[in-house]
Formats: structure tokens, C-alpha cells, sequence
């Protein structure tokens, strides 16, 4: 089984949120469940464990004293039909970082957490200018705080997160 940062990374270098520190504060993020979830990107899926307020992806074949990942959410959007989308905040205890999807429960597996990355070249320069998104590389961007992605995530994606297509693309 591959790590799950090592899953998330090739989503990442697509063009991606980032940050240096968290933008949702411990103790704020959602509960889905006491329960062991189930967090998918990319078609593949890794277990976590609700440890406080995140989930730790469990990765029975790590090494010892290797980095882990925990997964924090924060409410996003929803609709009148009961879609309901998630900043979804990755930290590993490495410290290298932080990266930045989307995410729902799926309607069929409330258990199952999917994963999206936001793409930073889907905002212009007038976009990127007016919610304050630094270019962090030729392909990543971060918000200056956790209000201000969710606007920008929520100015460009909207349209997208009731459309099943976009959580299998």
C-alpha cells in the first residue's frame, strides 16, 4: 500500500492550495464520525482514525518514525438537496506544510470521504488579485486565510460540486 501523501502528491504538483501553517484552527474542524473513514482521491482510498478533531490515515505498512497525515474539514457548501462540500486541510507530521482539496461524503458510503484538488490555474490574474491568492510556484497557490479560500474555492467551483462527474474526474 503506498503512503497516502505519497498517493496525494501527484495531485498536488498539478497545481494545488498550499500553505505553511493551517488555516483551520485545532479544535474547529468537522467530526463526521467516532467511526474509522474512509478517504479517497485519485481512485484510491487509505483508512483514518478521528484522533481530536482530524482524521490520521492509517498506514499499517509505514515504517516506524515515518510521517504521517491527518486530514482536518471545515464546512464549505451545500445544497437543498442535501450536498454537502468540505475544505479539506492535509498536514504531515513532517511539517511540510499543508495541502488543500475538496471534499464530500459520498451519498452511496457515508463512511467514504472523496477528495478533490482545487486547481490554481482556474483563477486569472483579476481572481487571483481580488482573493488575494500568492502564487507559491509555477503551479500552487495559497489564500491568506481559511475565508478567503473558501470564497475563492466557492467563486469558481460551486457549479461543480452537485455535478456527480466532478468527484470521479
Amino acid at each position: 500500500m503506498k503512503r497516502f501523501a505519497a498517493m496525494i502528491l501527484p495531485l498536488a504538483l498539478s497545481a494545488c492550495f498550499v500553505g505553511d501553517a493551517p488555516l483551520i484552527e485545532a479544535g474547529e474542524g468537522i467530526v463526521f464520525s467516532d467511526a474509522v473513514m474512509e478517504f479517497c482521491a485519485d481512485g484510491e482510498c487509505h483508512a483514518g482514525a478521528l484522533v481530536d478533531d482530524a482524521y490520521v490515515i492509517e498506514e499499517p505498512e509505514k515504517p516506524p518514525g515515518e510521517e504521517t497525515s491527518s486530514l482536518r474539514f471545515a464546512p464549505l457548501w451545500g445544497d437543498q438537496a442535501g450536498v454537502r462540500v468540505y475544505v479539506a486541510e492535509m498536514e504531515t507530521s513532517k511539517d511540510e506544510g499543508v495541502l488543500y482539496f475538496v471534499a464530500r461524503r459520498t451519498p452511496e458510503n457515508p463512511s467514504r470521504i472523496d477528495l478533490q484538488m482545487p486547481d490554481c490555474k482556474r483563477y486569472d490574474a483579476q481572481a487571483r488579485a481580488q482573493f488575494e491568492l500568492t502564487a507559491v510556484d509555477t503551479y500552487s497557490c495559497s489564500a491568506p486565510d481559511l475565508e478567503t479560500l473558501k470564497a475563492a474555492l466557492l467563486s469558481v467551483y460551486s457549479g461543480d460540486f452537485s455535478r456527480p462527474g466532478f468527484w470521479a474526474e
